[in-house]
């Protein structure tokens, strides 16, 4: 009954018993971020002069947690990498199991790129949904033959594609939020970056949330205060 910002304002204000510097953002996206500091500057409840809260995207928290027990050093990759290890796991695939992979034209690798970047695109949801897809058998007359041919190997690619990452220590966006989620699933012991030591976190905006989500900030609402 009042505008999000503002009224965000005055709940990190609450929570952060009047010191707002103490408060780290997360919302869905980063153009929010955009408007809080002329809200703050203007609000006679923060006393000036004031140290300004963090103000991060989603894609930021799941960096920002590191587990006690199972710390990883990971190098951010982009598409070009991405296609080129699912290029890769597409071959291997192929000898091993032929299939539909054997009709693929996978010896030029211009011909493999935009089905690559769309399966890269799927790996990600699938990392950021917390799912592992399985082999879609038998959609021959419901897909083009080189997405048929993917997706009979869906499974198997998403297997050989994580492997690939782990073994290179790269990751992704969703990668970093599916591994976060599952060792939370799993009940690992976890810190803080110490960047976010003392922070009193607040999620704010989300409409809908993704599985690896759920898994997270159930953890960081009921072990950690966020609100």
């Amino acid at each position: 009954d009042k505008p999000f910002l503002p009224a965000l304002v005055d709940i990190a204000l609450e929570v952060t018993s009047e010191d707002i510097g103490d408060a780290f953002f997360v919302f869905p996206h980063a153009r929010p971020a955009l408007y809080p500091t002329e809200l703050i500057r203007a609000a006679a409840r923060v006393v000036k002069p004031c140290v300004m809260p963090r103000l991060e995207p989603v894609s930021t928290p799941p960096s920002q947690i590191r587990s006690v027990t199972d710390a990883r050093r990971t190098t951010p990759v982009g598409i070009l990498d991405q296609v080129a290890l699912l290029l890769a796991a597409v071959r291997e695939l192929r000898e091993e199991r032929g299939g539909l992979l054997r009709e693929l034209p996978l010896d030029d690798s211009r011909r493999f790129f935009p089905w690559g970047v769309r399966l890269a695109g799927l790996m990600e949801e699938f990392f950021t949904h917390n799912r592992v897809p399985e082999d879609y058998m038998h959609v021959r007359d419901e897909a083009t033959p080189f997405a048929a041919a993917l997706l009979e190997n869906l499974g198997a690619l998403h297997g050989l594609y994580l492997a690939s990452l782990k073994t290179r220590g790269w990751t992704t966006p969703g990668l970093d939020a599916y591994i976060t989620s599952r060792s939370v699933g799993r009940g690992a012991e976890f810190d803080f970056h110490p960047a976010l030591a003392g922070k009193r976190i607040i999620l704010a905006g989300f409409h809908t949330l993704t599985g690896a989500q759920q898994i997270v900030f159930r953890h960081l609402w009921e072990r950690c205060g966020a609100t």
